[in-house]
């Protein structure tokens, strides 16, 4: 039994209904070593946005647990499917449902973007 791909069309539907069920809007945060040094005469690293991107965030935690291993994440967030993103970067949720947050959410992401057919997800842990 052979599965068929999708279209260009296709895929190109699904990311942008994708894209537009995002509801919320978030900075994309990335470490920066600045030419400033601290009293140990060490680099001063600072986090600096890079992006503002639409996305959709899920407040539910994981609870999962597989061999005893776990595997648990404080949120889960959808990005467009051409973001980019890193395992060590940090996301800043500054809109819930259109509306700007009192105190922005601060979340590191946990490990790579699963990448599907319309986005990536990816696991944050709060920070």
């Amino acid at each position: 039994m052979t599965m068929t791909s999708f279209s260009t069309l296709e895929l190109t539907a699904m990311q942008e209904t994708q894209d537009s069920a995002m509801m919320d809007l978030c900075d994309l945060l990335t470490l920066f070593q600045t030419d400033r040094v601290d009293e140990y005469g060490h680099p001063v690293m600072e986090w600096i946005t890079r992006e503002k991107v639409i996305c959709g965030l899920d407040m539910r935690e994981s609870g999962e647990v597989r061999n005893a291993e776990a595997n648990l994440w404080d949120a889960r967030l959808r990005l467009p499917i051409n973001t980019l993103i890193g395992r060590v970067d940090r996301v800043v949720i500054t809109q819930r449902f259109g509306v700007m947050l009192d105190t922005p959410l601060l979340y590191q992401v946990e490990g790579e973007a699963e990448r599907g057919p319309s986005g990536l997800v990816l696991r944050l842990r709060n920070v």
